[in-house]
């Protein structure tokens, strides 16, 4: 499979597919709106694009009509796949998050024409919504999908059950929580606060570790890819990794 970007040019309006290997552009998807982000699936056979109220997705083999269009609520702000490429969830301005069943979209290969089957709402959010993550959980230890929300001071919790999705609450932090993220295929979170913290959160349930040191609070993080290493932002410029070795 082609090594592919998306990229955002044209002053917004349009998104460019460009081949990494070749050296070249595979196509433009035209009458793009400034979209608000870009996601590719885990496998790179799909791609996502928020565009105001609606999420817009491709299949890579075929750039000539859009595969799949989701409506939301409100204008979305980001969106974020699972590891398995099974739901695609996307934050929403009305302080909401959409969570599409992609398992069973992708085959429809239309728009969805009634509510029974496809997304589901999750609302009652405090604020904005500032970041999503999925856990990327080992096959072995044979858990539902995990989606963390950032919004306000909390870290929210969603994860599915039979019937619906089961949530709880992280409330530690004291300032405003700018992103989360977890570790490579363990139940590790780790959630980011503007007021210096960083919170490591066991299964997403118990505090095993609060890290400190930037003086004007942190601005983003994330996960090497093979978990050993947490790199964080700082308000001011900095960078500051730890290791787990």
């Amino acid at each position: 499979m082609a090594r592919l970007i998306a990229i955002c040019c044209n002053q917004g309006k349009t998104v460019q597919i460009w081949d990494a290997d070749q050296a070249e552009t595979v196509t433009s998807l035209e009458g793009i709106a400034t979209p608000q982000d870009i996601r590719w699936s885990p496998d790179g056979k799909h791609l996502a694009i928020a565009i105001k109220s609606n999420i817009h997705i491709w299949n890579a083999q075929n750039w000539d009509k859009r595969l799949y269009q989701w409506e939301v609520t409100s204008p979305a702000s980001t969106i974020a796949w699972s590891p398995d490429g099974s739901y695609l969830a996307c934050a929403v301005h009305d302080h909401s998050i959409g969570v599409l069943d992609w398992s069973k979209a992708q085959h429809l290969q239309c728009e969805p024409t009634d509510g029974n089957d496809l997304p589901t709402l999750m609302r009652g959010f405090p604020g904005k919504i500032r970041q999503l993550a999925w856990a990327d959980l080992p096959p072995s230890a044979d858990l539902p999908p995990i989606l963390a929300a950032a919004t306000r001071e909390l870290v929210t919790m969603w994860m599915r059950s039979p019937e619906d999705w089961d949530n709880w609450v992280l409330d530690l932090h004291s300032g405003t929580v700018l992103d989360v993220a977890f570790q490579s295929k363990t139940g590790l979170l780790a959630s980011l606060s503007d007021d210096g913290w960083i919170i490591l959160w066991q299964a997403a349930l118990e505090v095993v570790q609060i890290l400190e040191g930037a003086e004007k609070g942190f601005s983003c993080l994330a996960w090497h890819p093979n978990g050993q290493h947490l790199a964080a932002g700082g308000q001011r410029g900095e960078l500051f990794v730890w290791s787990s070795c």
